[in-house]
C-alpha cells in the first residue's frame, strides 16, 4: 500500500466483501476467486499470526494465489489485529 492510499482511507467504514468462501478447501480457492473477480496478479500481503502458522492454514492460502499468478507476501510478525500504521510499515 501506499501512504496516499492510507491517508485516504476512513478508519470509521466499514466494508463486507461481495463474497465469501467457506468450507473444507475453500482456502485453495482463494487465488481463482480473486482472479474471477477481475484482481489484477501481481503483489499482495497475507497476513497471519502464530496461530495460523502453527497449524499450518496458510501454505494453501499462499500456493492458491500463486497458482493464480499473484505474488503474495507473509507478514507473519505482526501483533494483534493490524493498523493502519502497522500496514504503512510493512
Amino acid at each position: 500500500m501506499t501512504d496516499g492510499l492510507l491517508q485516504h482511507c476512513d478508519p470509521t467504514m466499514f466494508a463486507i466483501p461481495g463474497r465469501t468462501l467457506v468450507g473444507d478447501g475453500s482456502s485453495r480457492e482463494l487465488g481463482p476467486a480473486l482472479a474471477a473477480m477481475g484482481c489484477a496478479s501481481g503483489p499482495g500481503a497475507v497476513i497471519a499470526d502464530q496461530a495460523i502458522l502453527s497449524l499450518a492454514l496458510v501454505e494453501p492460502v499462499l500456493g492458491s494465489l500463486r497458482a493464480a499468478g499473484f505474488s503474495p507476501e507473509l507478514l507473519d510478525g505482526i501483533p494483534g489485529e493490524p493498523t493502519l500504521t502497522i500496514a504503512r510499515d510493512a
